[in-house]
């Protein structure tokens, strides 16, 4: 008796590393006069080279990273969910994964924390995700792929190339917050490399010079989306007012506008915007992360400014009427707290204030903001435009403030090649003090778009703090074009594996 045979294309790798296919027996257009044998059993099978290993042969992310030597190789477009991971140096020498997803979940910031020096690591087509469910705030920390230790990694060379979001709405990992660590370069570079990206967020690297100039970054056809809708200003949230609380009733927390400076900080503020009327959250004013107290300051000491200004921490509305005069204006104040305008002089530089006719009379049911003011006052853009009685809900004055953080962050110092990086969001490049020892390589800029600032929402020009590239005519480094050329061959020859 004949029977043909046909693969499935079902290629598996078990633990003990066993070669074979698994089949299915067909028989011949002529039936065969004896029964068919029931099945024959699958063998598991195993990748072509033995240094390529799968994520689904490895009890846990954090086990198949720590494979020694090894190229871990995902499934073509297949979505892996990363949970619980923790955030390590990876021992292997690359993962490929033509358009595979890996999203993370619950787990640290860093997903690859970087200690040793000399450390060469890349990833080629895998797409780096956040949970489609992760939070959107003002106060949003991105997962970051590298991190690297700045006082042990000098060398190396880490590279993201092939990662792109499946659209514009979905959260990416960020590439890299590195630090250099060489003097001058004399002792070789750190190499930062992101190729063929499309990302989405509020971050994208940040780079610093701060024990020497020997960082180098390639960017070649990048493109980053950071659309308001990634870092806003403000949270648009419903709760409902009994006396002085205000109970937040829609999917929401106080803290999604805390960030690591805390809810106050000197000129970092969080505020609650309801009505025209503007309190301060801080410490005090929360109570949990659904409730928040109204007049949480009882300080009732003022400061006399001027004639008709005095600072105060006590939070008043204008149309209060109070010892002082009727308030007319309200704006932060990172000495006082507030300053307020009042419509008559103030007679005593300093003393106590009282209310004596509360404007602030809402309750029941309201919307209201949870607003981030990271270095900006309430009427940053336009002279003497402070809360006052015309105020609106939802005046942009009111909401608008510089942004937490920046797409991209650069130390001058930094060198490195740019080619067709299309820049969305802020860009900013200062020079670190105290200044680096040696000199830095050069940073080529080619065909790159967004460097020159952003406008936001309201059209208002926010300009970046780039300073002109040292040069536009240098080469890519050796290091990196070579580096880059073998992660991509690595990928070329698992393709049709």
């Amino acid at each position: 008796m004949k029977y043909s045979f046909k693969l499935e294309g079902v290629i598996e790798l078990d633990n003990d590393m066993n070669p074979g296919m698994r089949l299915s027996v067909t028989p011949e257009v002529k039936p065969p006069t004896a029964a068919l044998p029931p099945s024959i059993p699958s063998i598991p099978s195993k990748l072509s080279n033995p240094d390529h290993i799968r994520l689904e042969d490895f009890n846990s992310w954090n086990q198949a990273i720590n494979q020694h030597g090894k190229i871990l190789v995902l499934e073509p477009k297949k979505e892996y969910a990363i949970e619980g991971y923790q955030s390590a140096e990876p021992k292997l020498k690359a993962i490929v994964g033509h358009d595979a997803n890996l999203v993370f979940g619950k787990g640290p910031q860093s997903i690859f924390s970087i200690d040793s020096d000399g450390l060469d690591f890349g990833t080629v087509g895998v797409n780096f995700l956040q949970r489609a469910d992760t939070k959107i705030k003002p106060a949003t920390n991105t997962k970051i792929l590298f991190r690297t230790n700045h006082l042990t990694v000098k060398t190396g060379k880490l590279a993201m190339i092939g990662s792109k979001a499946p659209d514009d709405s979905r959260l990416t990992v960020q590439l890299a917050w590195a630090f250099s660590g060489t003097n001058g370069g004399d002792d070789g570079l750190l190499h930062i490399i992101g190729k063929d990206l499309r990302c989405n967020g509020p971050d994208f690297m940040n780079l610093k010079a701060n024990a020497g100039g020997g960082l180098y970054c390639t960017l070649i056809n990048v493109t980053l989306n950071n659309p308001d809708t990634f870092n806003p200003n403000e949270i648009g949230v419903e709760g409902y007012i009994t006396g002085d609380r205000f109970h937040i009733t829609s999917d929401h927390l106080v803290s999604d506008v805390l960030s690591h400076y805390g809810y106050q900080n000197g000129n970092i503020r969080t505020l609650l915007h309801i009505g025209r009327f503007v309190f301060n959250i801080n410490d005090r004013a929360v109570i949990s992360d659904k409730e928040i107290r109204l007049f949480s300051e009882t300080d009732p000491s003022y400061t006399a400014i001027n004639r008709n200004t005095f600072g105060c921490r006590l939070d008043l509305q204008p149309g209060d009427v109070t010892t002082l005069g009727r308030i007319i204006s309200k704006q932060l104040s990172v000495v006082y707290g507030w300053e307020y305008k009042t419509d008559t002089g103030i007679e005593l530089p300093s003393g106590s204030i009282q209310i004596l006719q509360a404007a602030f009379t809402l309750s029941g049911l309201q919307k209201a903001f949870l607003i981030y003011k990271g270095n900006s006052f309430i009427g940053s853009y336009a002279k003497d435009l402070y809360l006052n009685e015309q105020s609106k809900f939802g005046d942009w004055q009111i909401i608008i403030g510089a942004k937490y953080g920046h797409t991209s962050y650069n130390h001058s110092y930094i060198g490195g090649y740019w080619e067709n990086l299309r820049h969305g969001g802020m860009y900013r490049q200062s020079d670190p003090e105290p200044q680096p020892i040696g000199s830095p390589c050069p940073l080529t800029i080619q065909n790159c778009k967004g460097l020159d600032g952003y406008t936001d929402r309201w059209g208002n020009f926010i300009r970046s703090q780039f300073k002109p590239a040292k040069s536009s005519t240098e080469r890519l480094h050796p290091d990196a074009a070579q580096f880059i050329s073998y992660l991509e061959d690595i990928s070329f020859k698992t393709q049709n594996r």
